[in-house]
């Protein structure tokens, strides 16, 4: 009975997940327009003649926090367990938080990331770090909670200069995740352990969640404690800020997921679809001829086109305006 409510409860966990990658992905933001197409739900089994049409992105998320919360209570009912590939009661808590604050429910939010901080094992101290050789995805870190996908490690990817500015020379992360020429080692794992996971859900997730709702709700000093706290853990030397204006707190917190969770997957991209931000990219063609493209904010473009295989086995499918 044990292990069958483990596989239910991590069945659950990740349909819920992959809901929440699918939707932000093809729909658009929940707070800028939920009652906008999402994805079809299906939830169940059998084969279904005639293709299913598309979910509105409210009753999407709707799906994705009763998969989530029947998860996180299955896991509840027994000792928690850490492995590869394998959810546990703090990773769909943290999730569960990250859901919540993208469709706005502050307190909920706050709610999730107060159970996730409660079970687990605390922030990874990385003043305290003294190895010259960094991993992050392993579970050696007390912070690292669920490892998964063996994806591209980015070996090859550079940060802007823009991003690498925003680190200060004390900041730790600037040390442990990218190298000498500025490419990012982050999802690198440690060879030692196997060829395993390269992606990782992590308790620090969670406070800049709980953060981000403290300061929706003008908790500015609930806010700036969480912020304070990971900031700690990072930045040899760090001295706590205080700020009594929560915009400004709000813009600290932004910054702070930013940095925290670059170059990992379902973060900065859904961040600046959910903010309103536009995002302008400048490429240089193979003659040198530069061109400009602009992304405005809350375009329709942030949701990604249906691909046409997709809508070649499913004729319901609607396909986004463009």
């Amino acid at each position: 009975d044990v292990e069958r409510e483990y596989v239910k409860a991590e069945a659950y966990g990740l349909r819920g997940f992959y809901y929440y990658l699918l939707v932000n992905l093809y729909g658009e933001p929940y707070h800028y327009n939920k009652t906008s197409l999402g994805v079809p739900l299906k939830l169940t089994a059998g084969l279904v003649e005639n293709g299913l049409v598309r979910n509105t992105v409210e009753e999407v998320y709707l799906q994705i926090v009763k998969d989530l919360k029947v998860s996180a209570e299955l896991f509840e009912k027994n000792p928690k367990r850490v492995g590869n590939y394998r959810l546990n009661v703090t990773s769909v808590y943290i999730l569960l938080s990250r859901v919540y604050l993208y469709m706005e429910q502050w307190e909920n939010a706050i709610k999730a990331a107060d159970r996730a901080i409660e079970t687990a094992e605390g922030l990874t101290n990385y003043t305290l770090v003294s190895s010259s050789t960094f991993y992050m995805p392993t579970y050696a870190h007390s912070e690292v909670e669920w490892r998964y996908g063996n994806g591209q490690l980015k070996y090859g990817y550079i940060p802007s200069r823009e991003l690498l500015s925003k680190y200060s020379d004390n900041d730790c992360r600037k040390k442990f995740w990218f190298n000498a020429s500025g490419k990012t080692t982050k999802k690198t794992p440690d060879y030692s352990e196997g060829m395993g996971p390269t992606n990782t859900l992590r308790i620090s997730e969670a406070y800049l969640n709980r953060a981000e709702a403290y300061a929706q709700m003008d908790k500015a000093s609930e806010a700036l404690a969480d912020l304070n706290d990971l900031r700690r853990c990072r930045i040899v030397g760090y001295e706590d800020i205080s700020i009594e204006n929560v915009t400004d707190i709000l813009d600290e917190v932004r910054l702070e997921r930013r940095l925290e969770l670059c170059m990992e997957e379902g973060f900065r991209w859904f961040d600046i679809k959910r903010f309103g931000l536009s995002v302008t990219h400048r490429y240089i063609d193979s003659e040198g001829t530069e061109r400009e493209y602009v992304l405005e904010s809350n375009s329709l473009l942030y949701a990604l086109p249906i691909p046409y295989d997709a809508i070649e086995r499913n004729y319901k499918l609607k396909q986004n305006p463009r």
